[in-house]
């Protein structure tokens, strides 16, 4: 058993103060050495103990705050969406996780308020944002935007690449130099995993969609990917809930600096009365036309990322509080 996993017992079974104010035999019984040089001597055991300690501190905090434990369910649902906006490490979400489930939800809390956390703890899942765009023509695409991929990357993309590079540099944009965590296929998704699936879970479990806009977006209904990623997250049945249908949290990057310099002439009367096409025409977009550096979007795309994290807080406290 590992010394996290040991540590994380102890202060389940335990108050905080009553391991880290008394003789440390709580401590030295729990991992069977005679005394305290022994304990620190264990492998990582330091840097194990601070990390439970700083977890315990952190739930005892939730539990004193609390005014009672509908309020506290909440809130530890609150905290651990905190941890994960502010980029803590998977390890102190792990513990605080851990700790919150024995010390409350298996101890404390009823059957009713089990309930509302194991709903409502789905928002846990949830990533800032979903990437939509289309691998066909990916050759000329990133022919055309060449240099502001270099610019990003450090190199251009092969004359052959059927992969499309711009969604990389949108993605490094808001995830690398905004912050934001995403979900991006390219670096998400694992071989052998059920795509469709995949694609499904993750786009319904986006604060913001985020798509490429560039002509072969536009092709026909059947089979177009970009046109069912977007129905799906606009369709979903908690946002629609909480929001109403009109909830706004599309983001359109364009090729051309309008839609209509983009939609093929033969594909615009397939699309030009589908409420896709009219958001994308009524809603702020960012054009990437003639960019050839990703410094030169920076300030578009901090302005994307604040309305992502707007969006992302205002739906956090709208579903907690429902």
């Amino acid at each position: 058993m590992s010394i996290i996993k040991k540590l994380t017992e102890l202060y389940i079974e335990h108050a905080t103060t009553t391991i880290e104010d008394g003789d440390g035999s709580l401590l030295l019984n729990k991992f069977g050495v005679p005394d305290h040089n022994s304990l620190i001597a264990l492998d990582n055991y330091p840097e194990s103990y601070r990390l439970v300690s700083d977890g315990a501190h952190l739930t005892d905090n939730l539990q004193s705050s609390a005014t009672n434990d509908d309020e506290l369910v909440l809130d530890c649902l609150r905290v651990q969406r905190k941890l994960i906006d502010n980029k803590e490490k998977p390890a102190i979400r792990e513990v605080v996780g851990k700790l919150i489930k024995g010390r409350f939800y298996d101890k404390v809390w009823s059957d009713e308020q089990r309930g509302v956390y194991d709903q409502k703890s789905e928002l846990l899942e949830w990533r800032d944002f979903f990437i939509s765009y289309t691998n066909r023509d990916a050759p000329s695409t990133n022919q055309e935007f060449r240099s502001l991929v270099r610019s990003a990357f450090g190199k251009y993309p092969k004359l052959t690449d059927e992969q499309n590079w711009v969604p990389k540099v949108i993605h490094y944009l808001l995830r690398k130099r905004q912050g934001l965590l995403g979900f991006f296929d390219d670096q998400d998704l694992k071989i052998g995993e059920d795509i469709q699936k995949e694609v499904d879970n993750y786009c319904c479990k986006a604060f913001a969609f985020v798509q490429l806009v560039e002509p072969r977006v536009f092709d026909k209904i059947q089979g177009n990917w970009c046109y069912y990623e977007y129905q799906t997250f606009s369709d979903s049945p908690l946002i629609s809930t909480l929001f109403g249908d009109e909830k706004n949290r599309h983001f359109f990057v364009l090729i051309n600096n309008d839609v209509d310099d983009i939609i093929p002439a033969g594909n615009k009367s397939i699309y030009e009365n589908t409420k896709w096409y009219k958001q994308m025409k009524s809603v702020k977009r960012m054009s990437i036309e003639g960019v050839k550096r990703h410094q030169d979007l920076r300030t578009e795309s901090r302005q994307i990322a604040n309305k992502i994290i707007e969006l992302r807080n205002e739906i956090v406290e709208k579903w907690l509080d429902a």
